[in-house]
């Protein structure tokens, strides 16, 4: 592509439309075809975006498919298979963070944080596996040491502390703040 940078075996090896993208990696943004202006360092990381756009990411595997026929745009993945399948508007840092998740508007940090996410939307995780078996939830925060850690379908849920709404499994509206 026009304007771009790669290094690594296949690295950028389809972008023959796009332009402005970056990779470092074996195989860092395989498919690219006619996205742009994404950054993509490590083995294997972005490797599965086509036409997504304004990504970052960092670390082995990180932003791998990008999800929706590799359509994700303005993603930020840092770490280790860090939002492996998520689709437009997410942050993930950390190992794992928000690794399986197709969701959008998603904020992960902290090793497996969000981990378990498939479809949820507009949740924010701040920890070591806060959030880690929320599945399809929507408009949560879970901030500290596995806070909100086994919940699998709450929705508009606040926890602060370590261990807050750890054992919480559904719910709706619940607020905790504390250990």
């Amino acid at each position: 592509g026009l304007f771009s940078t790669a290094v690594g075996t296949c690295a950028l090896y389809s972008a023959n439309a796009s332009g402005c993208n970056t990779a470092f990696g074996h195989e860092a943004g395989k498919c690219i075809t006619s996205g742009s202006r994404n950054i993509i360092m490590g083995s294997g990381a972005g490797q599965y975006i086509s036409t997504g756009s304004e990504n970052i990411s960092i670390g082995d595997y990180a932003g791998e498919q990008c999800f929706g026929a590799g359509t994700g745009c303005q993603n930020v993945s840092i770490g280790v298979q860090a939002a492996r399948k998520t689709t437009c508007f997410s942050v993930a840092v950390g190992y794992q963070a928000l690794r399986n998740s197709s969701g959008n508007q998603n904020v992960a940090v902290g090793h497996c944080a969000l981990y378990g996410n498939t479809t949820g939307a507009c949740n924010t995780a701040v920890g070591y596996q806060a959030g880690f078996n929320m599945t399809t939830s929507r408009w949560n925060s879970a901030l500290g040491f596995c806070a909100l850690n086994s919940a699998t379908t709450p929705n508009a849920v606040t926890a602060i502390g370590a261990y807050a709404l750890k054992s919480l499994t559904t719910g709706a509206q619940n607020t905790a703040i504390g250990y």
